[in-house]
């Protein structure tokens, strides 16, 4: 199976909403991994992305944002991901991510 197809797949199981999915993790559970949605072109983090969690690998889960389409600039930009450890020099990780966009009619 292709890529592309991978990806709709996923979507279709999730809802299909403007969103993103993550499983971050953390080794020990007094420390949270931080992920946002970051805007590379104009070096600032996308408001109202953040995913916070002390899930440990054992225990992760798939994490989503609430609906951030209106969140984006109305033009072209690079995306990224900013991740982080709330606690500095502690590990915290996440696997594959998607962002899952849908327009509305």
């Amino acid at each position: 199976m292709d890529q592309i197809n991978k990806i709709k797949r996923f979507a279709n199981k999730f809802g299909n909403r403007n969103t993103r999915y993550l499983k971050p993790y953390v080794a020990s559970s007094i420390n949270y991994v931080l992920l946002e949605l970051y805007n590379i072109t104009d070096n600032a983090v996308i408001a109202n992305t953040l995913i916070r969690t002390n899930n440990l690998f054992a225990t992760k889960q798939i994490l989503q944002t609430n609906d951030i389409i209106n969140e984006f600039p109305q033009r072209e930009i690079t995306l990224g991901i900013k991740l982080s450890s709330e606690i500095n020099d502690q590990f915290s990780a996440s696997g594959i991510s998607y962002l899952v966009l849908k327009r509305s009619n």
